[in-house]
């Protein structure tokens, strides 16, 4: 059984591309697009957030968990709730760019920091203590290949797509029978993830939030994320925040009315 966050960046790794650019990236679009990623690091960090550095294109991403690279059979789960959408990644052969990429970018990755005076979510061996973070990306691609900005979107934000992600979660998260591990098989869990089309933002929007409930000797600990994404011709605008043990966000971020943001400073 993974833990908590390892899920929650499975439930990211599923459908979120490579922010690595790519060779020959269209100038002017690397250019607006490196321009909006500085302009919301800048806002973010005026507002509080804590920048974490540069992000790799996932939240919680642990470098050092060699595990981290071999796809769990909830991770391909996760992939094939986006219906043809993998299929076309795979016939990349090899390349993690989006089809037609011809620039992308993303946003240092930020925390929000806790209260001082705070302490964990409890003091048993289990605590672990209340975290919020935030990261946003961005890309364009060739004519060819702006229908398929579309798909994405859409497929993100149908209802379909919520209840085969929690049907892939609960299965990422539920215990092999077959488990040596004793303390897994004293997990408890509740998955809940929806999903939400047209949120008024660029020529296309989705949003997909979930939330995890876990429940071990008592102690319960909560990990929600909201994922907001938008169109706008042949860009693809997107943003991740997860919030760990924190019943609200301390920080007071509207997912959607950052998107916004993002896509007007794209688009001046």
């Amino acid at each position: 059984m993974k833990t908590l966050a390892a899920v929650g960046s499975g439930v990211a790794v599923a459908f979120v591309m490579s922010l690595a650019v790519p060779a020959g990236a269209a100038s002017d679009d690397q250019a607006r697009l490196d321009a909006a990623m500085e302009a919301f690091n800048e806002r973010m960090t005026e507002v509080g957030w804590e920048s974490q550095g540069p992000s790799d294109g996932t939240l919680g991403n642990d470098d050092d968990d060699e595990s981290s690279d071999e796809p769990s059979e909830g991770d391909e789960m996760m992939a094939e709730c986006f219906g043809d959408l993998p299929a076309v990644f795979e016939d990349l052969e090899g390349s993690e760019e989006f089809p037609g990429q011809t620039a992308t970018s993303s946003s240092d990755e930020f925390t929000f920091p806790a209260p001082t005076t705070d302490t964990a979510t409890t003091d048993s061996m289990f605590s672990i203590p209340d975290e919020e973070e935030l990261m946003a990306m961005a890309l364009s691609v060739d004519e060819a290949h702006v229908d398929l900005v579309g798909d994405f979107v859409d497929a993100l934000g149908a209802k379909e797509t919520s209840e085969c992600m929690k049907e892939a979660m609960e299965a990422d998260l539920t215990v092999d029978g077959e488990t040596t591990d004793p303390l897994e098989a004293l997990f408890e869990f509740e998955v809940d993830v929806t999903t939400l089309g047209d949120l008024g933002v660029g020529e296309d929007s989705a949003q997909m939030a979930f939330a995890m409930s876990v429940n071990m000797f008592g102690q319960q600990i909560d990990f929600v994320g909201t994922m907001v994404f938008a169109g706008v011709g042949n860009d693809l605008i997107g943003l991740i925040h997860y919030t760990t043990g924190t019943a609200e966000p301390r920080s007071g971020l509207d997912p959607v009315a950052e998107l916004q943001a993002i896509v007007d400073s794209i688009s001046s």
